[in-house]
């Protein structure tokens, strides 16, 4: 992998401190200004976070036919609503982001499809009528909810290995790293049945991809994601700021607006553990991972 020069790093800071505050200050409320009379349908892409989220969602928004692309919805949404979700770092423990991220009852449909098509308007910047709106934890265990604002909706979860997930998990998160193992175990598999209870009425529409099928066949796999939720060619590509990849926060690259994938991040994630630790991880998700195999769309 290569390394990540100076300049790269450099650009990085600045864009985090004067790039995105100008983003969310200024240019995003002039686009909800001018998309206010226009109404999306959001394609959300979902997953454990460090399972993929990101390189599908820049994926899909710049192959089909996408008018915009929202990193980090739950966070991006407007501070008022109650799908608003404050950052890992807000959280003491691992029980109290669940109890944070799951949904309620009482939320109301109208509120929140309201909040969410805001959201959308904010982050729109072309033709397309469909927004890839990416959500990694909690579109999952909100997809029940988020289909009920939105039954013209797409959602595409992306599922990784659960041991080479779980330690990105770890290392990159606080919270995780801090909490017992156990407790990260329990958390991926509640999330993850949580989705595939939710979308069982609505199954040809909320897709399960393996991660492993779209490193190896990423145009296959887009395809037939494609097929599935009615998504059209791009007629031009959502512009996207170089990232490459960081040996921690990613595993994925942007270059030259297009995605390169890391095929090996998987390999050096196992490596990391212990082989106590994996084969705890793999005997307590082995259930969850058979059905999830079940359910997962082949290309």
């Amino acid at each position: 992998m290569a390394e990540i020069s100076w300049m790269d790093r450099v650009r990085g800071r600045i864009q985090a401190r004067i790039g995105l505050p100008f983003e969310h200050r200024v240019r995003a409320p002039l686009r909800r200004l001018r998309n206010a009379s226009r109404s999306y349908r959001p394609i959300f892409v979902t997953g454990a976070a460090g399972g993929g989220t990101s390189v599908m969602a820049v994926a899909l928004a710049q192959r089909f036919d996408a008018a915009g692309l929202v990193y980090e919805c739950d966070s991006q949404i407007s501070h008022g609503s109650f799908l608003h979700v404050p950052p890992l770092s807000s959280y003491g423990s691992v029980a109290e982001y669940e109890r944070r991220i799951a949904p309620d009852a009482a939320w109301s449909v109208e509120h929140g499809r309201h909040d969410v098509q805001q959201m959308l308007r904010a982050y729109a910047t072309g033709p397309g009528e469909a927004v890839v709106a990416k959500g990694p934890d909690i579109h999952l265990v909100r997809a029940a909810f988020l289909e009920r604002c939105f039954p013209e909706a797409g959602f595409v979860a992306i599922v990784r290995d659960p041991a080479a997930n779980l330690e990105g998990l770890r290392r990159k998160w606080p919270l995780f790293g801090r909490d017992r193992l156990e407790a990260c175990i329990g958390f991926y598999r509640w999330i993850h049945e949580s989705y595939l209870d939710q979308t069982a009425t609505f199954r040809e529409r909320a897709l399960v991809v393996d991660y492993a099928d779209l490193v190896s066949r990423p145009a296959e796999t887009l395809a037939a994601v494609a097929e599935r939720l009615g998504l059209q060619p791009a007629r031009r590509r959502v512009r996207l700021p170089d990232a490459p990849n960081v040996e921690g926060p990613g595993i994925r690259n942007l270059r030259g607006n297009r995605v390169e994938m890391v095929t090996d991040a998987d390999r050096r994630a196992r490596a990391r553990l212990t082989p106590e630790e994996a084969a705890a991880i793999d005997a307590a998700l082995a259930p969850l991972r058979a059905r999830i195999a079940a359910e997962t769309l082949r290309p």
